[in-house]
């Protein structure tokens, strides 16, 4: 599909939007935010809000997003977390060692998956040996500990698979920088040779999760300011991925954005 050389939003059928950097942030929304998500609505798409966070439920996530004029009742959400319970379910995995956030694990019990908490009392009885209905998780969480994430490369390490929401180290937050699933892989790669399965942005197990819940079949556009993780996911979904670049820099090695802006109450223009 080629791209014209002004952006247009009555192209598409669904619009999906990062969370962190792109539509709010910690949880204050960005300017012209909501205006925008509502011009998107109004023009008859329907709306999808993609984040990798683990730390927070679907649920809870809708309400927070419903409280500061972003969503709207009916709008799809979709977390980092409830993508990988999803994705090991489909995968018939019934039981994991996780590193992860009380959310995130909440959502692989509900997927029925039976969780053994990370920490340093060692390997859990019978988990010496890889076996195909089982797995190690990580996803970003302030309360891991070295114990924790040392276990989980050593899992990793003995052939159990490895899977994560992220390798971004970190996600823009009010005046800082939240530590993302990133940095605990990294932690992990530290002390051993491993080799983790991404399932949250960007994965083709995260972009049919985002399909499903917007209800459409598209055409799609996304936003986001990652260019790794929400461009990359555009491109998954065939969409056209508009990039928030602040500083204007686009990266030739990272996928390449149809538009980019300065934020949602900005201009977008069309990449050369």
């Amino acid at each position: 599909m080629s791209v014209p050389a002004a952006f247009d939003i009555g192209r598409y059928a669904a619009a999906v939007f990062d969370l962190d950097g792109t539509v709010w942030l910690s949880d204050t929304p960005m300017p012209g935010a909501a205006d925008f998500v509502d011009s998107c609505r109004q023009a008859g798409l329907t709306i999808t809000f993609a984040t990798n966070a683990t730390a927070i439920s679907v649920p809870q996530l809708t309400e927070l997003l419903i409280a500061c004029g972003v969503a709207r009742r009916g709008d799809g959400v979709v977390t980092g977390g409830s993508v990988v319970a999803r994705a090991l379910a489909s995968l018939e995995v019934a039981e994991v060692v996780a590193e992860a956030p009380p959310a995130m694990v909440e959502s692989l019990v509900t997927a029925g998956i039976a969780v053994h908490p990370a920490d340093a009392t060692g390997i859990p009885h019978g988990w010496d040996e890889p076996r195909r209905d089982r797995a190690v998780v990580m996803g970003a969480s302030r309360a891991a500990t070295f114990g924790g994430v040392e276990l989980i490369g050593r899992l990793a390490s003995m052939g159990h698979p490895l899977y994560v929401t992220s390798l971004d180290p970190g996600f823009p937050a009010h005046e800082r920088i939240e530590p993302g699933g990133g940095m605990l892989v990294a932690a992990a790669r530290v002390l051993y040779e491993i080799d983790p399965i991404v399932l949250g942005k960007p994965s083709l197990q995260y972009a049919a999760a985002v399909r499903e819940a917007s209800g459409s079949a598209g055409p799609f556009v996304m936003f986001g300011d990652s260019q790794r993780a929400d461009i990359g996911t555009a491109a998954l979904l065939g969409a056209d991925g508009v990039l928030i670049a602040r500083n204007g820099h686009v990266a030739d090695d990272l996928p390449a954005p149809h538009y980019i802006t300065d934020g949602l109450h900005a201009p977008i223009k069309a990449i050369p």
